[in-house]
Formats: C-alpha cells, structure tokens, sequence
C-alpha cells in the first residue's frame, strides 16, 4: 500500500523537488484517469458494493446518497434472500402498469386535522368503496411528503387516513403533518408486489413495482476515486498501477501542462496511460496471448 508521499518520494530525482501542495492536481489527474479507464472496462478493481432500504412503498433511492464514491452500476442489483436479480426495465409501456395510477388531485382549499385531510372542495366519498386501496400523498409547503390511506371519510370534504392498507393504525407515513401546511396532493392507486425491474436515472435507482413491506436491494457499483489532498493520503489499486501514476505524473511536470493552460495536449497522455493500463489488466487477467513452445 503506497502514499502520496511515496509516489513524490520516487518522481523527485526525475523533476526534481517540488512542494506536495504543487502536486496534488497531477497526481489526482494521474489516479482518475487510471480510473476511467477501469471504468470503461468494467473492472473488478473499482467494483464494490452497496446495500440499499428501501421503506413500505418506497420505489426509489439516491444511491450517491448513501454512497457518494457511486459511478454506475456494476451489474443487476436484486433483492436481498432472493435467487434471482431484477430485470432491466423492458420498455416504458409494462412499466406504466406499475407506476402510481393519479385518480384526483387538489379541488379547493387544502388543511389537516390530526388524521384526517381535509380539501373543501374534494369528494373523498369516491375513494371509500369498490375494489381499489387509495393513496393519499400531500406534499407540503416545505417540500416533505406525507401520506396514508383514505379509510372513510367525515364528511365528503374530509378522508380519514391509516398508516396501513388494511386501515388497522391511523395516522400518516412519511413526514409527520403536525405543523405542516399542505400545498397539493395526489390520490393514488399503485401495484404492490415484490420488486421485479429496476432503472437508474442519473444516481436514483428505481424499482417496480414497489412492496408492502421494507425491502432491502443490493448489488455492486463501480466506485470514482477519492481526492487526494495529504502526504499520507492512500494511492488506490493495491500498487498495481504505481509506476503508471507516477509516469503520468512525470509527463505532465516535464510538458508544463497545469490543467490551466494550453502548454500540452493531455489526450496523447491520456493515450500512455490506458494502454499501459490495458497491458497490465492483460497479464492481471491472464488473457493475454502467451509465446509457447511445440
């Protein structure tokens, strides 16, 4: 396991003697671009993994939330104690199915009254009978979100809501709404039954259909490097491709290119580098050709 100061430690007789501060950027430009390269790749390297909660109807998750070195995704998450891994969305129209159906929304003026809400101008007696559970989801004026499940009404203008879907407890899940000032809402039908796809958009990852009970989804995840910003900071990748940072290191002191200016071209660097992270993922993977003798 090598540090900054070794990577500076073995350049110095070829630059010579710079101030760490001085080299930061180059030897973080040197790490990264190693590390695009694995990502392009797909490399076991830079995998590791992630597990995610997601709540009672909860159907997506920031993975770089919880895990802010997140880059991609490195192959299918499933749900954890099942045998198989979810499915990539097929195409728009399957998911549609499983996406929250929106029957109503705001009709007049919007208030809470413990476990009850309240719209003056809503008929709530709509969504207290036939064969659909309804879901009532308030997002207020600070932009939380709390909601329940329309279990009857007092009076049309007023749903009573549950916690659960067989309306045992009252009350609200999510943001609790007392000293909340509703803004909108939206009643909802939703399929609920155990996660079967999954998308990623941009960091959030989706599942559908979402579950009636917490869910726990993991997988792997291809991670971007930490910035290196101390002597003692820690060079990634096991020493594997020590030699490579600080030839790149070298290349950029020794072309005056800072990142600020024109004074080189860091594609032909950018060039040196992945081919000979190429050569040495060769022979790490044995899948290089080998000379053999009859």
């Amino acid at each position: 396991m090598s540090t900054v100061s070794d990577i500076i430690s073995h350049i110095s007789p070829r630059i010579g003697t710079y101030p760490a501060d001085q080299l930061y950027w180059a030897i973080n430009h040197a790490v990264r671009t190693v590390s695009k390269r694995l990502f392009i790749l797909e490399s076991d390297i830079i995998k590791t993994d992630f597990s995610l909660t997601y709540a009672v109807e909860e159907d997506s998750k920031n993975i770089a939330t919880s895990y802010t070195s997140f880059w991609g995704l490195a192959g299918r998450p499933y749900q954890n104690g099942k045998g198989d891994p979810l499915s990539a969305v097929p195409d728009n129209s399957k998911i549609l199915r499983y996406k929250p159906g929106i029957h109503d929304d705001n009709q007049g003026n919007l208030s809470y009254s413990t476990n009850d809400f309240i719209d003056d101008g809503q008929d709530f007696s709509d969504y207290t009978e036939g064969n659909y559970i309804y879901k009532l989801v308030v997002t207020n004026s600070d932009d939380t979100v709390s909601w329940g499940y329309i279990g009857g009404t007092d009076g049309v203008t007023t749903a009573q809501l549950y916690q659960d879907r067989d309306y045992d407890t009252a009350g609200w899940n999510g943001t609790s709404p007392s000293g909340k000032t509703p803004s909108s809402y939206e009643v909802q039908t939703q399929v609920i039954g155990e996660p079967k796809y999954f998308e990623l958009k941009n960091t959030t990852l989706h599942i559908y259909p979402c579950y009636d009970e917490e869910v726990i989804i993991k997988g792997d995840y291809f991670a971007k490097p930490t910035e290196l910003s101390s002597t003692s900071g820690i060079i990634p990748y096991n020493e594997l491709f020590d030699d490579v940072i600080e030839e790149h290191v070298v290349k950029i002191k020794r072309s005056g290119f800072t990142g600020a200016d024109k004074k080189s071209d860091p594609g032909l660097l950018q060039y040196f580098t992945w081919q000979a992270v190429d050569e040495i993922l060769a022979i790490r993977s044995q899948t290089h050709p080998r000379s053999f003798s009859a």
